[in-house]
């Protein structure tokens, strides 16, 4: 990914799952537990790919 997009994809990545999770909601709680969980999510995604590769590289070196 070009890395001048990680950053705009990544906002509206949690502005857009957020917005999903929490429209008509009116539980703020729940809210900020999904804002929370999206952010998370996002920055593992873009910028934590390296957590799958180790994963993998780790199921290679076990099954084989």
């Amino acid at each position: 990914m070009v890395p001048r997009l990680k950053r705009p994809v990544y906002l509206v990545f949690v502005i857009y799952v957020t917005g999903i999770f929490s429209w008509g909601d009116t539980n703020w709680m729940a809210d900020v537990v999904t804002f929370l969980i999206t952010v998370i999510f996002g920055y593992a995604w873009l910028w934590r790919p390296r957590i799958g590769e180790r994963l993998h590289q780790w199921r290679a070196r076990h099954d084989g």
